[in-house]
């Protein structure tokens, strides 16, 4: 999968086999049609959010063209139970084995750096309030999910975003932009 931008993206997204998305969090999976290509369907999935689906698709691609024949496609909800042992899984896949021991890793070392404080919270970081009345930090009537509006919560991803990306050898980021919904 990729992320075409710019100049000549249309023709990159015209060629794309498939599509996989997971912007809104939502779950599905069809056919979409593809563009200049009147009756020609790919599949578009987005699994979801939290890993409750895996995108499956079955690409038969032929050797000679490497165009597409057939394809089939789904969102496969994930097992939850009976949870399969790792050693299970290690030795029906031995590849996973690798997998976990990057994955124990990188739980080693966030456990780490995760207990040492870096800072502190005086008040809530609240998303945005809409219809209601904010009393002394208290919010009352209302919703509290107005995607519409600045929030306390969106400043503070925003002001992180730069604060990391602000390094040239990152990007010398000036701004952060971020989506209001999440």
């Amino acid at each position: 999968m990729f992320r075409a931008r710019g100049r000549g993206s249309s023709r990159y997204y015209a060629a794309s086999a498939e599509f996989r998305t997971g912007h809104t969090h939502r779950q599905y999976a069809y056919d979409g049609p593809v563009p200049g290509s009147p009756g020609k369907t790919r599949p578009i999935l987005q699994t979801g959010s939290y890993g409750d689906f895996v995108g499956k698709v079955v690409l038969n691609v032929d050797p000679v063209t490497f165009d597409v024949v057939t394809y089939a496609s789904a969102d496969v909800p994930r097992a939850t139970s009976p949870v399969t042992p790792d050693a299970t899984y290690i030795s029906n896949f031995p590849q996973v084995a690798q997998v976990k021991a990057t994955l124990d890793a990188a739980v080693t070392y966030a456990n780490g750096v995760g207990s040492v404080a870096i800072g502190s919270v005086t008040k809530d970081i609240t998303r945005a309030f809409s219809n209601g009345t904010n009393t002394s930090g208290t919010f009352t009537g209302g919703t509290t999910e107005d995607r519409a509006k600045e929030s306390a919560l969106g400043n503070l991803v925003a002001n992180a975003l730069v604060s990391k990306l602000s390094p040239a050898d990152k990007g010398g980021a000036t701004i952060g932009v971020v989506n209001p919904g999440g």
